[in-house]
């Protein structure tokens, strides 16, 4: 029994004075590398959007070129696309637009550039001559101010604005606290246009807006505010007498009561004149003169001698020359 004990020891002795092996980490695979990123050739990108802006002015498409070249000024700031621009905005009748780069064109341009515009004057002044600069004055803020259906913006507006010029537009303005104004401007090319745009409060004030089927009347209120109709006045709460004139038309006249914060529409007619010949009084001058015509007639047959002679009538006729 002891030889079988000392023999068991013998073999765990070993066994326990062993080292033991180390745990094996787990393999964790390497992480895939980021690719490379891909350096981008701005000037490359540039140059390609501008011959995509190239090529749609060749092909008579403005808007798509203008896309282009503004793609290609954000990756490369050049004096060249300022010009084509410019050109892109003429096709597309935005004058104002056009204006501003070719005018920046002209400061920024290096002399061999410019070199390459013979008439850079002459189109900027044909720019100019389509264009009205307009400053327009009001005392309130935050009143969004149009013309015609395109939104200038809400007051202060930045002084001048410069819009297309050609045929007259309405000047109108749209605010919770204000009435809502409007007046006829006209838009002289290359001229300037100073408007005063009087703000009624609706708490305080009235408006008479004035308007008439004929075009181009003049409005007069209480012999102070005038405009041609549609004219918008603004005034105190009360009676005010409105007139309305215009060339070849008798006047209108009316008288108009209004209340505070009353937005009141006045719209009158007119009647043309009678033409000269449609009064009495010239139908009676004629019809004199007639009659002493006939009388001065009647007493010529009757002063006036007859004639003697008689008439050879082996000789042709005698008729008028058709000439001397």
């Amino acid at each position: 029994m002891r030889l079988l004990l000392v023999s068991l020891l013998c073999l765990a002795v070993p066994a326990w004075a062993a080292p033991k092996k180390p745990k094996t980490a787990p393999v964790v695979a390497p992480a895939p590398e980021a690719p490379a990123p891909v350096v981008e050739d701005k000037d490359e990108k540039a140059r390609a959007a501008k011959a995509r802006g190239d090529a749609a002015m060749d092909s008579g498409r403005p808007a798509e070129a203008l896309m282009a070249y503004e793609e290609s000024y954000a990756l490369s700031p050049t004096a060249a696309l300022l010009y084509n621009r410019a050109r892109a905005y003429e096709k597309l009748q935005q004058f104002p637009q056009a204006l501003e780069l070719l005018t920046k064109f002209s400061v920024e341009a290096d002399v061999a550039l410019k070199s390459k515009v013979p008439k850079l004057n002459e189109l900027l002044a044909t720019y100019k001559n389509k264009t009205t600069r307009l400053f327009i004055q009001l005392d309130g803020t935050g009143v969004e101010v149009r013309l015609g259906e395109r939104i200038l913006g809400k007051s202060p507006l930045p002084q001048p604005m410069v819009v297309n010029a050609g045929a007259p537009e309405e000047l109108s303005i749209v605010s919770e606290t204000y009435f809502p104004l409007s007046q006829q401007l006209a838009l002289p090319g290359g001229g300037d246009v100073h408007v005063q745009v009087p703000l009624a409060s609706k708490s305080s004030k009235s408006v008479l807006r004035v308007s008439s089927k004929e075009v181009g009347a003049m409005a007069v209120v209480d012999d102070g505010e005038s405009g041609n109709v549609p004219l918008d006045a603004v005034v105190e709460p009360g009676t005010h007498q409105v007139r309305l004139t215009k060339d070849g038309f008798l006047p209108a006249l009316t008288t108009v009561l209004v209340q505070a914060g009353e937005l009141r529409l006045v719209e009158l007619g007119l009647q043309p004149e009678a033409r000269i010949y449609e009064r009495w009084y010239f139908w009676a001058a004629i019809g004199a003169v007639v009659a002493a015509g006939v009388a001065t007639g009647i007493a010529w047959s009757i002063e006036k001698p007859a004639p003697r002679g008689t008439l050879n009538t082996g000789e042709p006729p005698i008729t008028p020359a058709f000439h001397f």
